[in-house]
């Protein structure tokens, strides 16, 4: 086995006698960064001023105005419902109390106002008005913020602008009113007596409403601002009766010649059926010819009484569609008045093996033909369905053939548009194509350009322009170079106007260095044979697209979160960046060399905080393995430390991804353990199909031998933790080797054969995770019965000597309870040393924060009992029964506790 040691580890001289140990205090009180309207943050229109987020358990919700000019700042505590006006000059936002704030950007000047429950603002931003619902008498007010000038409408209960901000829609008790801000007007539109939704074109010229009639039917009604003319276009939904329209859905096509609508249905009249035209018998009949489970289909049943189908009218032709169904899913829309695309829905988690064949539609809105694509099995239609963006093509991903395929609605030809591209579009190397549902997805595509002239799709590492028609042959816009230096390259929201980009624009790209885990951005063209230029590509993480789930509670910390943002004056950009070290925080950037930090959020400098290090290693078969350890600040390198493993699939590519410090619900949390003087170490697994329990002690223990060679680590106090997936690879390494001093496991699997036949709530089978997915058997129980027991924990504990804390929840539902008591059951009567926490209420995670709480502290007892020789907590030595729990929770120390003997 070849391995690197790297002696990065030197004696830290910061003085650390004045930094806080992370408890929940401190956990409650960290600023962490939080997105506005799903953006890293609001600019102004000038580029003048931003507005950013952050937030903590324990001061709630903080704004702040940033003028990046002067670096002048104004806090706005728990605001909401901010917006810059278009002009510049104003900035509304809705403060704590019913209060309002008009902030004069030119002057400095502050209006505040009471008495203000909501804001309504139009949709293109704000000119001059904006419209309130007031706090107390529920009126509707709007009003101009430049000038302080009201008009009172009185009562309302909805009231909506056109996109220009010149006109109002109001519902009141009486029916729809038009307001002409301009002209000062207000008038009724004609029967909208019992009017409950409206909503206008993007002209403004026209307006679709609901009305509910006296005997409790619904019309659809169309009214013309400039003729002042009502048409009623149909009452109910004669489609299909069963249904009315909803009266809270609304909106038109771009060019206006459409109106979509969506339909509920109408409740069930009680049933008119004798006693003697039914059998009145409560048996359910299972059958191997079902299509779905019957638990399942009793969830579709329940799920029925509240389904929302999507429909359309188009208003030249009067044709109407209901566009989903039972049958049909609206796979793909882009709201115009020509098409959308649909799929016949099947069983998603038997899809794979069922034989259901998934067929696409290419509806005309305007006709309502329904034009059938393509047919296919699992994996032939697999991802990736949809509409180009003038709708020129239908695109998706054959899973089977490993390309992409694109229909052409003018000729109605199939066309396989990636057939000359070499490089995989697939996931194939170890690690990224372990499951069998990996190796049949892909990459994804990045986009359409103008008119659908190209695609933009992904391999690996590269990104191809290519003709959807077929005729030339793609071309790598990344020159090959990112599989050149294994650096991937994507093109990330924010960044680019696809719809506006040349073959002489500049292409911004974020990169992703897949060895050393660096992050940063390059720009190139479209032209080819460019090899990209690098702008920044250092040890941090901005922005990138992880392979691999990373657990985190909060976006900020999330690499896939924090998109760029590029400010309306096309003067600069908005990016987030983070590092192991640094929390995350927002930096100005005009071409992504140099950067400008914008936000100053650094908490870690009040904590003992921590350093991280990927670690690089082989396995005999010449596979690299990775793993990141996380060292205390203060770290000694002539002391030995104890060391914990956490794990979940993949985690290296988290490696300058900040770690939040919180209360455990699911993973442990690695800063709360490294300030507490614990080694962690985040550990990637890399599974052979069939041979899942094999393939994780084998780098498990391939890590502990590397780990061996460094003289701090103590192998005589390793500890194991992992949660869902992660508490499947503890069952099995706390199981089947004897490496580890103690293991912690939260809702994992324990016994492949009872997960394979059982029911998830709602009727979802297990199936699939075992088939094709993360336990990855890819045989039968049937067949091979011995596959199962070797992958099972369960039947593994006889040589056992590993002491198991186990968390688990009745109400989980993706991993169920008694796989839990079956792996608790079997070690009791086997006199193996076994705990279970079991939370009441709680799910899958920990959500509760007093149950977060009670949870951290005794996973950590847990572990400084048999990891740093600490006494046993009392719950440990004497256990804690429901008759105890009201008066002792177990949390003292039994400094009396005489240890006994490994089993």
């Amino acid at each position: 086995m070849k391995y690197y040691i790297f002696f990065f580890f030197v004696f830290c001289t910061i003085d650390c006698l004045s930094q806080k140990i992370i408890d929940k205090s401190v956990c409650d009180q960290w600023p962490v960064l939080q997105q506005i309207d799903g953006k890293s943050c609001m600019i102004s229109n000038d580029g003048k001023y931003i507005v950013y987020q952050y937030y903590s358990n324990s001061s709630g919700l903080e704004n702040v105005l940033l003028n990046i000019h002067d670096s002048s700042t104004m806090n706005l505590h728990g605001a909401n419902s901010m917006r810059f006006s278009n002009a510049s000059d104003f900035f509304v936002a809705a403060l704590p109390g019913d209060s309002l704030l008009i902030k004069d950007l030119n002057t400095n000047k502050e209006f505040y106002s009471d008495n203000v429950r909501s804001i309504v603002y139009p949709v293109k931003g704000i000119g001059s008005w904006i419209g309130l619902f007031t706090a107390k008498e529920n009126q509707f007010v709007i009003r101009n913020i430049k000038k302080s000038k009201f008009f009172k409408l009185g009562y309302a209960s909805f009231a909506v602008f056109n996109e220009n901000g010149n006109a109002l829609l109001v519902i009141d008790s009486v029916g729809l009113k038009y307001v002409d801000i301009n002209r000062g007007t207000t008038s009724y539109v004609a029967n909208s007596e019992g009017c409950t939704f409206a909503s206008f074109d993007h002209s403004g010229n026209n307006v679709a409403f609901v009305v509910k009639c006296e005997n409790s039917q619904y019309k659809l009604l169309y009214y013309s601002v400039i003729t002042r003319e009502v048409k009623s276009l149909f009452v109910n939904f004669s489609a299909n009766p069963n249904f009315r329209i909803n009266d809270t859905d609304l909106r038109f096509s771009e060019d206006g010649e459409t109106i979509f609508f969506s339909i509920i249905p109408i409740p069930e009249l009680s049933s008119s059926l004798t006693a003697q035209q039914f059998l009145p018998s409560t048996v359910s009949i299972w059958s191997y010819q079902d299509k779905i489970i019957h638990e399942k289909l009793n969830r579709f049943i329940n799920e029925r009484k509240n389904a929302l189908y999507s429909c359309s009218y188009n208003l030249k032709t009067g044709n109407v569609n209901q566009l989903e169904d039972d049958s049909l899913h609206l796979e793909s829309f882009i709201g115009t008045s020509r098409y959308c695309l649909l799929s016949t829905k099947v069983s998603e988690e038997e899809y794979y093996w069922s034989g259901e064949k998934k067929t696409l539609y290419l509806l005309s809105l305007q006709t309502g033909n329904k034009i059938k694509v393509l047919s296919g099995e699992y994996p032939e239609l697999l991802q990736f369905n949809f509409l180009s963006t003038n709708e020129k093509f239908v695109l998706w991903y054959n899973g089977l053939e490993k390309n992409y395929y694109a229909y052409q609605v003018s000729t109605g030809k199939i066309i396989n548009i990636t057939a000359k591209i070499k490089s995989s579009l697939s996931p194939r190397l170890p690690g990224e194509a372990d499951l069998l549902r990996d190796r049949n997805t892909c990459y994804g595509v990045a986009g359409w350009l103008a008119e659908d002239e190209y695609v933009l799709i992904y391999d690996r590492t590269d990104i191809w322009l290519v003709d959807p028609t077929g005729v030339k042959s793609p071309t790598c816009i990344t020159n090959h170079y990112g599989a050149k230096e294994n650096i991937t390259f994507r093109l990330s929201e924010g960044l680019n106007d696809l719809a506006r980009v040349n073959m002489q624009s500049t292409i911004w790209m974020t990169a992703f260095d897949n060895q050393s885990k660096r992050n940063g951005f390059f720009k190139s063209s479209l032209r080819s044979k460019l090899t990209p230029q690098k702008c920044l590509l250092e040890d941090a993480a901005f922005f990138f697209y992880p392979r691999f789930p990373m657990v985190s509670s909060t976006a900020a910390v999330n690499p896939a979160a924090f998109a760029p943002v590029e400010s309306p004056n096309k003067d600069f950009f908005i990016v987030r960046r983070m590092t192991s070290q640094e929390s995350p925080n927002l930096y100005l950037t005009r071409d992504f060399v140099k950067f400008q930090k914008v936000t100053h959020l650094n908490p870690e400098l009040s904590v003992k905080w921590m350093n991280s290090k990927l670690l690089n290693w082989k396995l005999s078969n010449g596979v690299n393995c990775q793993g990141i350890l996380h060292v205390p600040e203060n770290f000694d390198s002539s002391v030995k430390y104890p060391l914990i493993f956490n794990y979940y699939q993949q985690r290296s590519e988290g490696l300058n991804v900040f770690k939040l410090p919180e209360l455990a619900g699911h993973n442990i949390n690695i800063p709360w353990y490294v300030n507490r003087g614990y080694l962690v170490f985040e550990l990637d697994f890399y599974y052979e199909r069939n041979k899942t329990a094999q393939s994780i002690i084998e780098i498990a223990t391939s890590a502990v031998n590397f780990l061996s060679r460094f003289s701090f680590v103590d192998i005589g106090r390793l500890g194991i933790q992992g949660q869902s997936h992660g508490g499947y690879e503890t069952n099995i390494l706390a199981t089947g080797t004897n490496l580890f001093a103690a293991a912690c496991e939260m809702a994992g699997y324990s016994n492949i054969i009872s997960e394979y036949s059982s029911l998830r709530p709602g009727g979802f089978n297990n199936q699939s995770g075992v088939d094709i997915g993360q336990r990855n058997l890819g045989d039968f129980p049937w067949i091979n019965p011995k596959q199962y027991i070797d992958n099972s924990p369960v039947f593994h504990i006889a040589n056992m000597t590993t002491p198991l804390l186990m968390i688990h929840n009745r109400q989980d539902a993706a991993v169920l309870f008694p796989q839990a008591l079956e792996l608790y059951m079997f070690m009791r009567r086997a006199g193996k040393r076994v705990w279970l926490l079991e939370y009441q209420g709680e799910g899958h995670q920990i959500v509760n924060d007093n149950n977060k709480l009670d949870y951290t502290l005794r996973m950590q007892q847990f572990f400084d009992f048999y990891l740093k020789g600490a006494f046993p907590p009392k719950w440990m030595t004497g256990g804690l029964s429901p008759l105890m729990r009201e008066s002792e929770l177990g949390f003292k120390l039994d400094s009396a506790y005489i240890p006994e003997k490994n089993p």
